[in-house]
């Protein structure tokens, strides 16, 4: 008797749509927005040097800043999704690598051809913009998020997973303590960078990866209001505010004490994955998300299953290059309105486009299925003729 697949949770699956609108936003104003402000090769771009670039604080400025932990968020929600539902069970390597190499085979192709047009019927040079065309060779060195995610999981399916499922709670909390102080501490952090650049990252990655398999085994907020956690995100943005300020100030003394350069540079700081204001915010804003009761929706589902390939879409030299050739900061000083306007509209065609994308993969792999089905069946059908 065939066993019924259980429906996916689309609360989980409204989280991961959520947390790609974070990260989209975020990589906007990482690689386009922030580089117009900070970057004295592009800050004179489209003539906006007199706009930003004095040792004042911009109050426009400071809101905008407040999109910079986003990307963070989204990428620490996408990790722990990935626990929550795997570190309880044993992990397929082959089955999840092949549809991550799949995808990207795809979307390189794809970007191939788009950049192209791009470059051939709409780029003139006149911005000032080098363009990134996409070529084979990025087949696999488009976004850095794609290898980080895939050694997370190689390494729960190899050995964490073994551990994390025979761990009772007390050692399961002290394992993720542990991680979370050795990436997130100064001295120990440093300590890991020195051995490779990116193995802090890694570290907070298979935190983020163990703490959402210990929150859906433990549920250890089942009594803490949905408010606490909204609260919570209200405070520690009020605080990035205050922060930001002291950044701006903190700037400004600089700048006013030492050589004064042609710009004032707006202080506009990265914030990291291993931030416990990242990983504060990703765990308050998952907490919400998993108490929101929603029935089995199909177009919420395929929305959430089409973020991979949206991520794959945006997050690469093409598409950073591409929005740089857009004018945010005369907007920003000159028209809020249309500011705020002309971001949001890139995320939504971003993610839009993507989606089109995802459902335009899904029936070349039915079709190449079925002429595959069909030529295994005619050389079947020949060697008993």
């Amino acid at each position: 008797m065939e066993t019924k697949k259980k429906p996916r949770e689309s609360n989980i699956e409204l989280m991961r749509i959520v947390a790609m609108i974070m990260i989209i936003t975020f990589h906007i104003l990482r690689h386009s927005i922030r580089d117009q402000l900070t970057d004295t090769s592009l800050i004179n771009l489209f003539g906006t040097q007199d706009y930003f670039c004095h040792p004042k604080f911009y109050s426009k400025l400071m809101w905008l800043y407040l999109i910079m932990p986003l990307g963070k968020i989204g990428n620490g929600m996408f990790i722990m999704i990935s626990g929550y539902f795997m570190a309880s069970r044993k992990i397929n390597l082959v089955r999840t690598g092949k549809k991550l190499v799949e995808q990207m085979a795809y979307i390189t192709i794809v970007l191939m051809f788009v950049s192209y047009a791009f470059f051939s019927f709409f780029y003139d040079g006149t911005a000032g913009i080098k363009v990134n065309l996409t070529s084979l060779e990025r087949f696999n060195n488009n976004s850095w998020f794609i290898g980080y995610y895939i050694l997370i999981i190689i390494v729960a399916g190899l050995l964490l997973n073994k551990y994390l499922q025979r761990w009772d709670k007390r050692n399961y909390l002290v394992f993720l303590a542990v991680m979370f102080c050795i990436v997130s501490f100064g001295w120990s952090g440093d300590f890991l960078e020195g051995i490779s650049d990116d193995l802090r990252i890694l570290g907070i990655g298979i935190f983020y990866y163990a703490l959402g398999g210990y929150l859906r085994r433990f549920d250890p907020f089942k009594d803490v209001k949905t408010g606490v956690f909204v609260a919570l995100i209200v405070l520690i943005n009020l605080f990035l505010m205050f922060s930001y300020r002291n950044q701006v100030l903190d700037a400004i003394v600089d700048y006013q004490f030492g050589s004064k350069k042609s710009y004032f540079v707006q202080p506009f700081e990265i914030i990291p994955e291993y931030s416990w204001i990242a990983v504060l915010l990703s765990v308050c804003v998952f907490c919400i998300f998993t108490r929101i009761h929603i029935k089995s929706n199909r177009f919420i589902n395929f929305l959430g299953s089409a973020t991979f390939m949206i991520y794959l879409f945006h997050d690469n030299n093409f598409m950073y290059s591409l929005w740089k050739c857009i004018d945010w900061i005369g907007p920003l000083k000159k028209n809020l309105g249309l500011f705020v306007l002309r971001y949001a509209l890139w995320v939504v065609l971003i993610f839009a486009a993507g989606t089109i994308l995802f459902l335009i993969y899904l029936q070349l792999v039915k079709l190449i299925r079925f002429i595959w089905k069909c030529c295994k069946k005619q050389t079947v059908e020949e060697t008993k003729s």
